[in-house]
């Protein structure tokens, strides 16, 4: 039916739009890979719009450099094992007796430790 100058229309509502930080999408994929629900049934749970849910995903995919599913290594990171004036060391110890000492200088290290591991884990 065509509205009529007779005929009232409702106005929708206006929708907010929800912003997420790029801190927030983190820990929200974190959960996910945790959880072991289909993204369905967590993003009912969590309230997210599953399409948005979805295109961050695809995200972290490609900022990871692939496609395959994101997989987490488990690893231990003991306390500074030595450091000198100017550059701490991190100990890391990688299931399989394998231990990787890393000057840490930035939050690059850890970007690129977490590229390294990802790669060892594949």
């Amino acid at each position: 039916m065509t509205p009529t100058p007779s005929t009232p229309v409702a106005e929708a509502a206006p929708r907010s739009r929800r912003v997420y930080t790029v801190q927030e999408k983190a820990e929200h994929l974190a959960l996910f890979e945790q959880s072991g629900m289909s993204p369905a049934d967590f993003c009912r749970e969590m309230s997210l719009n599953e399409a948005t849910f979805s295109l961050w995903r695809r995200q972290a995919r490609e900022n990871a450099g692939g496609t395959e599913s994101l997989q987490f290594a488990e690893v231990q990171v003991s306390a500074t094992v030595r450091t000198t004036p100017e550059l701490p060391v991190v100990s890391l110890h990688v299931p399989g007796g394998v231990r990787l000492d890393v000057f840490h200088t930035s939050d690059a290290t850890w970007q690129g430790l977490g590229l390294l591991l990802k790669t060892l884990n594949a």
